[in-house]
């Protein structure tokens, strides 16, 4: 079960999630697809070199193998562990390293930036004069937008609830 999952309030529902799009961790998915490459190559060598004529070990091209798969199977780990959501009470983003949860009454402005190039980008949510920064998120604009919306939505039914001035 997510995290997000595990720490809903009452009467809370999970409206958009999203998580960490892969180029967050980019240089440690090209390091294992190099240190792959090196292994896989040094073992084809050894493999297909005849047994008389081997004059090198095969334990580089294993280490190298095992190498670029450890270190891809972290950045893959650490990429899955970034879980964003938007409730239909507050937002909420938990990361390896920090958890932020926000009410959306608290929430003044949200503003992000997409990358041209795909569907992730950096977002920005303001409470209280402070700007929280959270980039590569995956769909980055949807997730904004459902942020926009449910606040929208809050302060509607908050508006309506209240009885007119001079009523009072």
């Amino acid at each position: 079960m997510a995290k997000v999952d595990q720490n809903l309030l009452a009467g809370e529902t999970v409206l958009f999630r999203t998580q960490h799009h892969w180029t967050i961790n980019k240089n440690a998915f090209v390091l294992a697809t190099i240190c792959c490459a090196i292994g896989a190559t040094l073992v084809g060598a050894w493999w297909y070199t005849p047994v008389d004529q081997r004059t090198f070990s095969v334990a580089p091209g294993e280490i190298f193998l095992v190498a670029g798969i450890l270190v891809g199977g972290w950045a893959q780990w650490s990429v899955s562990m970034g879980e964003f959501a938007v409730t239909n009470q507050r937002v909420l983003f938990r990361t390896p390293l920090r958890s932020f949860d926000l009410f959306l009454y608290q929430v003044q402005q949200v503003s992000f930036h997409k990358s041209p190039l795909a569907d992730y980008g950096t977002i920005m949510v303001t409470a209280a004069g402070v700007m929280e920064v959270f980039s590569h998120i995956q769909h980055v604009e949807r997730f904004a937008t459902t942020i926009e919306q449910q606040v929208a939505f809050m302060h509607q039914r908050a508006g309506a609830a209240a009885p007119p001035p001079g009523l009072a």
